[in-house]
């Protein structure tokens, strides 16, 4: 996709497809972030952030972490990794070895 469309990427929820705008699928926080819809996650919110409740925990690839300096750096918080842990879509602790 060509830029100036208003996003950077689009990725359904549960479900492999990701489109990139122009040079986004290079920049590994958008990357992170649609391939976080395509492992069943939705956006990681704030609540009481107004208009930013979608996006708004910027600690989480599924916020907006394009709101950091470090933003390159950033990946899902607990509570996401929790969900992945548990659905069983990346793995299983039975198969964790402690």
């Amino acid at each position: 996709y060509k830029g100036g469309c208003g996003w950077a990427a689009y990725a359904y929820i549960d479900w492999w497809p990701s489109v990139f705008v122009e040079n986004y699928g290079a920049h590994p926080a958008v990357v992170t972030h649609e391939l976080g819809h395509n492992l069943n996650m939705a956006h990681s919110g704030w609540i009481g952030a107004p208009g930013l409740d979608q996006y708004g925990d910027h600690s989480c690839s599924m916020g907006n972490p394009y709101f950091t300096d470090y933003h390159d750096k950033i990946c899902f918080n607990p509570a996401k990794n929790f969900q992945i842990a548990n659905s069983g879509a990346w793995y299983d602790a039975k198969y964790v070895i402690t």
